[in-house]
């Protein structure tokens, strides 16, 4: 089953396919701009069918939200984490899909790449600091402040 998002036609997640990685992107709404953009970046990767990009808002209506982000979430070989205030602030995105994500690379069954899309307060949030910062040089760091 193909699905397909705007000018591109992305595979759709399948455990029969091998070879093809799943990504699953976890973003806020307010957020949506900048999803599509790194879209556009992996769109040839896509198209070639060397990914497969899933994110919630390719679920169709009358489909069941949590059901289908579940599934998404299981069959990912990389979860992407567009990280800012926005998806702190998502109870959906830090309760619910970073949740699963964190527990699902804690059992070593996936990859997480966080991608700081604007400077955060992470706050009493310090579990997940050094996922947050894996990668981030130490003069960026001082862009993320922590209580």
């Amino acid at each position: 089953m193909l699905v397909k998002r705007n000018r591109y036609t992305y595979m759709s997640f399948s455990r029969e396919i091998s070879n093809t990685i799943n990504i699953f992107i976890s973003y806020a709404d307010e957020d949506e701009q900048l999803m599509l953009e790194l879209e556009k970046h992996l769109s040839s990767l896509a198209r070639s069918g060397t990914i497969a990009i899933f994110h919630r808002h390719q679920i169709p209506a009358g489909a069941d939200r949590e059901k289908e982000v579940e599934e998404h979430l299981v069959s990912a070989h990389i979860i992407l984490l567009l990280v800012s205030a926005n998806f702190i602030a998502s109870d959906n995105c830090f309760s619910t899909e970073l949740k699963q994500a964190l527990e699902r690379h804690e059992a070593g069954n996936v990859h997480i790449i966080p991608v700081i899309l604007r400077p955060v307060i992470l706050g009493q949030i310090h579990r997940y600091h050094k996922l947050l910062y894996r990668g981030v040089s130490h003069r960026d760091r001082d862009l993320y402040i922590s209580f």
